[in-house]
């Protein structure tokens, strides 16, 4: 017996504390058919929302109940499709503002002809919209 260690006493297990898998964790870990940093399975474990606290199922982008992102792939698409939506709005406001100059170079074109020509003030608009 050597410092109160002998083939039958106890003191192994006042120094070891281990629950059960941790020594085939350690060498699954060691010999690298796991790695060291696994954490457990959470396929099954629900999505909470962070705004509602609404449980959501796992694949879920969105909460069910408050439409709240959930997911980073979610976000990014939010925002991608949000400069999108910016981008065709700016698109139109472009194209509303040539329509509208063209407009106006029309309408003045059309008020210096009735300024050289009074007459065609008296000339029904359908008249000229048929020829």
């Amino acid at each position: 017996m050597h410092a109160g260690w002998s083939k039958t006493s106890n003191m192994v297990e006042i120094y070891t504390h281990e629950f059960g898998n941790e020594s085939s964790q350690l060498l699954l870990q060691a010999r690298g058919i796991i790695p060291a940093d696994a954490q457990e399975n959470e396929i099954l474990k629900p999505l909470q929302c962070p705004s509602c606290n609404e449980p959501n199922i796992p694949e879920s982008r969105f909460c069910a109940k408050c439409k709240m992102v959930l997911t980073y792939d979610a976000y990014k698409e939010t925002l991608e499709k949000e400069q999108k939506r910016e981008s065709e709005i700016n698109d139109l406001k472009k194209k509303l503002d040539a329509v509208q100059e063209e407009q106006n170079q029309k309408f003045n074109q059309l008020m210096m002809l009735i300024q050289k020509n009074p007459r065609l003030v008296n000339i029904k608009p359908e008249i000229l919209l048929t020829k």
